[in-house]
């Protein structure tokens, strides 16, 4: 990858760039697994400099994040590869805050998820090999959190 000089952000993150960056055809895959996920379930996608951004629409219009697939070798307060979860759900309704934090509980369990973050609700990263050995798994959850939030 091309580094910006230091001090400098990376470009801002596209489809094309993400998959480009990712040297993995096993990984490029499961990438392509969860956005098409995403898409078929209408999140919206945010682009940023380090990662992209899976958000829930919920019935009222309000997006949440979800989860966030990074670039290699990205990380942000601990998330990094795949991570699962949000940090910012101080503006949603008890029941969003209740589902989430619910939904998110699950990855405890997971011996290839590592938590990032303990706070309420939790984060998990999932390594971007770990995320290709249970894309199944990966895939049926992240499909299940966007159809329940749309619901909210």
């Amino acid at each position: 990858m091309n580094m910006p000089k230091s001090g400098a952000r990376p470009p801002k993150l596209t489809r094309e760039l993400l998959l480009r960056e990712i040297g993995d055809d096993r990984v490029r895959a499961a990438v392509i697994r969860l956005l098409g996920v995403a898409e078929e379930n209408r999140a919206h996608l945010e682009w940023g400099s380090a990662s992209v951004s899976i958000r829930a629409v919920s019935a009222g219009g309000s997006r949440q994040t979800v989860a966030l697939i990074y670039r290699p070798g990205a990380r942000l307060a601990g998330a990094r590869e795949f991570a699962f979860g949000s940090r910012g759900l101080a503006k949603g309704s008890a029941a969003l805050r209740s589902f989430f934090e619910t939904w998110t509980h699950q990855f405890k369990n997971d011996d290839f998820a590592e938590l990032a973050s303990p706070k309420p609700p939790e984060v998990w990263n999932v390594s971007y090999g770990d995320a290709v050995r249970n894309i199944d798994l990966l895939a049926e959850r992240l499909q299940t959190v966007l159809t329940e939030i749309s619901k909210l």
